[in-house]
């Protein structure tokens, strides 16, 4: 607690599909709107529901890998309802449907295996998920690592040994923590839309609550378990699957 900065890409996948969109001169309306006016959509969902931003937020996280707008509703129980005819809501189901159908047709191979494992999936545990969104959402991950692999290349060795990969973004210990300046100077060339945020590890979502709330808690655990074995705390190295990265093209 308190050792570490989160370095964060931020609104990280509606950015980068938006920056692969523009490479291909693929449309997306309501993506680009989502990048470009995230404010006033924000507002928009905010005064049509009654939601906090926080909840806001989720929504368009939501739907882009296979939510819905009933489940968001379910979950967050807002006073009000008033999302019907709201154009942007209907453009983004439009603009899914377009980076779904184009990457799978750019990547048949990966999307056969997709959709292999979604079936057995489905039939294993009496689910109907459809795998369009589970490809978007490889798609969409594969982007932002190739985004983290580039400031990964760049850092300085001594910074590059304490890289540790965080959702949107990566980690490193203070004493190594990156400027906002510094990141957007190692990615703008490849990655023009990509913008920055720093804060401690410890600040905000579900992991820092936990932190704050039981600030030794994981520690104990583990250093409990390891001591039982006479065994010293290690690092675990990453399995080949947790390596492995899907070149999708788009």
């Amino acid at each position: 607690q308190g050792t570490h900065t989160d370095h964060d890409i931020q609104n990280c996948h509606a950015s980068l599909l938006m920056e692969d969109a523009d490479r291909a001169a693929v449309c997306l309306p309501s993506v680009r709107q989502l990048v470009e006016e995230r404010a006033d959509i924000m507002e928009q969902i905010t005064t049509r529901t009654g939601c906090t931003v926080k909840q806001a937020k989720q929504l368009p996280i939501r739907l882009l890998y296979g939510g819905g707008v009933n489940g968001w509703r379910k979950d967050n129980a807002p006073p009000r309802w008033d999302l019907e005819g709201f154009e942007w809501l209907q453009q983004l189901g439009q603009d899914i449907e377009t980076i779904t159908q184009h990457i799978k047709k750019e990547n048949p191979e990966e999307w056969k295996r997709v959709s292999t494992k979604t079936r057995v999936s489905n039939k294993r545990t009496g689910r109907k998920n459809k795998p369009g969104p589970a490809f978007l959402a490889l798609y969409a991950q594969n982007l932002e690592r190739r985004v983290l692999d580039l400031v990964l290349s760049k850092l300085p060795t001594a910074a590059r040994e304490h890289f540790a990969y965080t959702f949107d973004g990566f980690m490193l210990p203070n004493e190594h923590a990156m400027t906002v300046e510094q990141l957007h100077d190692l990615t703008k060339e490849e990655h023009p839309r990509v913008r920055w945020t720093l804060k401690p590890f410890d600040e905000g979502g579900d992991v820092g609550r936990y932190i704050k709330e039981h600030p030794t808690a994981a520690i104990d655990a583990q250093a409990s378990a390891t001591a039982k074995k006479g065994e010293h705390l290690k690092a675990q190295e990453p399995t080949p699957s947790q390596l492995l990265t899907f070149d999708l093209k788009y």
